[in-house]
């Protein structure tokens, strides 16, 4: 019998990627090219149409050409797409009237913050707040801080099935552009408190599972940044860099490109240093960046812990920034947890084949899938760390203070 394969096209934010996968998702043929984007204003943030469409195109040729195969051989194709991006067009012509608006942009920010200070949204959250004190309902405490909010979120769901994370309370963060951390919360969506969301994750036959997701947006942005700017020579030097130092010598960076997300919800702050002294080194520079990036990614944890009562054991991790070993092994030392390292980084990409391999017919059970899944390194939490860095993310979290609603100012 022929065999099958299957086709994954990742759109992210800043590559297009294309993969073809046999049955044991070996990557037989892969093919990428790096999205541009524009930046016409402070806060915009865009990517022109038929140029993303080039890109798209070219690199589903490419992996095809390289994998050797025919297109009939392809069972099915499975697309993963960052969310939040859009771009309208004529619907005769066909023609786009504007560039794609990408989920980073914040443009809307002043109206955001109109609509949230109006009468109307004050009405509803005073309205839920009553509920909520006769009938102590949770979904009516959200409701009395519902706000609107710019810029959420690319598309996590792919990453989380990928990650067969097929259970209520898996959990997994995906360092990429920004780190995104989602927990499968099972057969119902949960309302939350400090900005995190609920999504669907995924249907499968009459089953739909539903997530809860939290965002940073600058976390590989910030290794990208650190080598433009000369901290850096190769972002795979940025882990040996920041363990050549014994501490950041109190250096503190605020990592907010992008503003600052949940549970800050802050998008007025501005990004920088604090704290630098005639010693600071290029070392300790980049250990402030790398640390800052864990220490985001454990605010997003503990809302989660505080929000999703689940007993977490694990996070599986995911995306170019899991490949750095001092970023991974501090993330379990602060959240005491094991963390869990796949071979394969690609999980969003992973996520989609798989969703199309098994409604394709390639794959015929979740248990097959997870037979499938690799995992290269297990991280272990180290105590005597977590002691170590209780004062020092205490002063982070003074640091950021001092960043806060820096555009207001």
């Amino acid at each position: 019998m022929e065999s099958k394969y299957v086709l994954a096209l990742d759109v992210g934010t800043t590559t297009a990627r294309c993969f073809l996968l046999d049955q044991t998702t070996a990557v037989i043929g892969r093919a990428s090219h790096e999205i541009k984007h524009q930046y016409p204003q402070i806060g915009h943030d865009e990517i022109e149409p038929e140029e993303l469409w080039t890109k798209v195109v070219s690199v589903l040729r490419e992996a095809v050409t390289v994998a050797g195969i025919k297109p009939h051989q392809i069972a099915c194709i499975g697309i993963s797409t960052q969310r939040s991006t859009f771009i309208t067009w004529h619907r005769e012509t066909g023609k786009p009237f504007h560039n794609f608006i990408t989920w980073k942009d914040v443009r809307a920010d002043g109206l955001v913050r109109q609509w949230n200070d109006s009468l109307k949204m004050k009405g509803l959250r005073m309205g839920a707040f009553c509920c909520h004190a006769i009938s102590r309902s949770n979904r009516f405490l959200a409701g009395s801080v519902l706000k609107l909010m710019n810029s959420q979120v690319a598309d996590q769901a792919g990453s989380l099935f990928g990650s067969c994370c097929f259970e209520k309370g898996d959990v997994k963060i995906t360092m990429g552009t920004g780190t995104f951390l989602n927990v499968n919360t099972g057969c119902k969506p949960q309302a939350s408190l400090a900005g995190l969301y609920p999504q669907i994750g995924w249907r499968l036959g009459d089953e739909i599972v539903f997530v809860m997701e939290g965002a940073s947006h600058d976390t590989g942005s910030l290794i990208k940044w650190a080598e433009q700017i000369g901290l850096l020579s190769d972002p795979s030097d940025s882990s040996d860099m920041a363990n050549s130092v014994q501490d950041s010598n109190g250096l503190c960076f605020i990592p907010a490109f992008s503003g600052i997300q949940a549970p800050v919800n802050n998008f007025q702050a501005a990004a920088g240093f604090i704290g630098i002294k005639p010693t600071t080194n290029r070392q300790h520079m980049v250990r402030a960046i790398l640390e800052s990036i864990v220490f985001r990614m454990l605010q997003l944890y503990e809302a989660l812990q505080r929000e999703v009562k689940n007993k977490y054991t694990s996070i599986r991790v995911d995306g170019g920034v899991s490949q750095n070993d001092f970023v991974v092994q501090l993330l379990a030392d602060l959240t005491g947890l094991k963390v869990e390292r796949p071979e394969s980084s690609e999980m969003t990409m992973l996520g989609a084949a798989f969703l199309a391999g098994l409604h394709g017919g390639v794959w015929q059970s979740k248990d097959e899938l997870r037979v499938l899944r690799k995992v290269d390194r297990v991280f272990e939490p180290r105590g005597h760390v977590y002691e170590e860095y209780d004062s020092i993310f205490t002063l982070w979290s003074q640091a950021l203070d001092r960043f806060l609603n820096w555009y207001d100012i």
